[in-house]
């Protein structure tokens, strides 16, 4: 299992997607989850951005889904890629 992701925006209106291992935007209480505000503080939570917006992060997610389903999927058809997939995956060949 992948680290949480939790969609974050600043005071300035900035967004990112994060990567942490803490639970950011709840507290599990007893097994479930419980709702509470807390202020992401980079000096006491460790986390990555994965993604400089929301958009960005499921355009990235649908697009390997995408190119996934068409190479390697349980139902693979090995269809060519389209240039807009060939494009997306080879910035990842650089």
């Amino acid at each position: 299992m992948g680290a949480p992701l939790a969609a974050y925006t600043d005071a300035a209106g900035r967004e990112a997607v994060l990567a942490t291992d803490a639970p950011l935007g709840f507290e599990r209480d007893e097994g479930s989850p419980r709702l509470f505000v807390r202020e992401f503080d980079s000096k006491v939570v460790q986390a990555a951005v994965c993604a400089e917006s929301f958009l960005e992060f499921l355009y990235r997610f649908w697009i390997g889904n995408e190119i996934y389903s068409a190479l390697a999927g349980p139902d693979a058809t090995l269809r060519p890629l389209t240039a807009e997939q060939s494009r997306y995956l080879a910035q990842y060949r650089r």
